[in-house]
């Protein structure tokens, strides 16, 4: 994993050469080589409050480096290092009063959709590193503020196979691509049904439950952000539900909510954590409100759904909270379902 290394180190360039020099080092550059060696010192001193107002005012030529998508993977993910450097929390106030440098390069970026849409065509780029850093870039984009947020979404949706790209990011081999696409996606789709639905669509779910069935017993902060990212394109959206009867992707939830002969009493709190978020998404699919509920109650009958809940609702294991909730979805799943009920008794 060679190009998430510090790349910025090996530079030539002395740090006391001026930004603005710099910048113009970049912009004039004849060879890959130099323009290089010149962004490695800019990426170094990007997150260095005294050199974020001069790259702030010359983010420009950065974001023309990447060519949407085309240009050297080095040189590009150089270039989008240097503007995330910049756009990171930090750094002295700008000019506008009450508005960080930081946040008002963010809303330069997010207001130019040129230079936005060259941001998210590094995303479809076949380099890994290049799209890892988009993807990185993009999520801080979408944390500075929600009017931000809002021109990345749009830019996302406009972008050709723009949902398909963060999709290939959680499919990625790379562990740190996968959840970097992951905390991206949790970013953008909290405000918005139309990328909840692409996403879906596009093999979100299948990618995300993917993570979850493999790692479960890993104890990972990653399973729980991807359950935590199914929960939100599922809840409240009757097509991707369907979406999820229809692939029996629901089938795979019943067997993470599986006691153990030695989970009977003492659950770790990793285990607690990942049962519990499971419920809220089999919670969410059965609540009383939801049109969706019969339908997802039938998918669930030939599955261990009832078993497995029950065990956690009515045994003895030692967190009270987590069989509440279990009682929770216990009655979700009963309720006017005489095929569950007549399991039941």
């Amino acid at each position: 994993m060679a190009w998430l290394g510090n790349l910025l180190g090996g530079a030539a360039e002395s740090p006391t050469v001026p930004m603005e020099t710099l910048l113009r080092r970049v912009e004039a550059a004849h060879t890959e080589e130099e323009r290089q060696t010149s962004l490695a010192v800019v990426s170094r001193l990007a997150e260095n409050p005294a050199h974020k107002k001069p790259i702030a005012e010359g983010y420009s030529i950065l974001v023309n480096v990447l060519q949407n998508g085309q240009c050297d993977p080095d040189t590009g993910r150089l270039a989008i290092a240097a503007l995330s450097g910049t756009v990171s929390q930090g750094g002295e106030p700008a000019a506008l009063p009450g508005e960080s440098t930081e946040l008002a390069l963010a809303r330069r970026l997010s207001s130019n959709p040129i230079h936005l849409s060259a941001i998210t065509a590094c995303m479809q780029s076949p380099h890994s590193s290049l799209r890892y850093y988009a993807a990185s870039l993009l999520r801080g984009l979408a944390c500075a503020s929600a009017d931000v947020c809002t021109s990345v979404q749009q830019s996302v949706l406009s972008a050709p196979m723009g949902g398909a790209s963060i999709v290939d990011l959680l499919k990625d081999d790379r562990e740190v691509v996968r959840n970097e696409g992951i905390l991206l996606a949790q970013e953008l789709c909290g405000r918005t049904s139309e990328l909840q639905k692409i996403l879906t669509f596009d093999g979100a779910l299948e990618g995300l439950l993917g993570i979850v069935s493999a790692e479960s017993d890993s104890g990972s902060v990653v399973v729980e952000d991807a359950l935590r990212l199914a929960l939100g394109l599922l809840r409240g959206q009757p097509s991707n539900q369907n979406y999820l009867r229809e692939t029996r992707l629901i089938q795979r939830l019943p067997p993470l909510v599986a006691l153990q002969t030695t989970d009977l009493v003492l659950l770790p709190d990793d285990r607690i954590r990942l049962v519990s978020l499971v419920l809220d998404v089999l919670d969410c699919l059965l609540g009383p409100e939801n049109p969706s509920t019969p339908a997802n109650q039938a998918a669930l009958v030939p599955t261990a759904a009832l078993a497995n809940v029950t065990k956690l609702a009515l045994g003895r294991v030692n967190d009270g909270a987590l069989r509440i909730k279990a009682l929770g979805v216990l009655a979700g799943l009963l309720q006017s379902n005489r095929p569950l009920c007549e399991q039941f008794r």
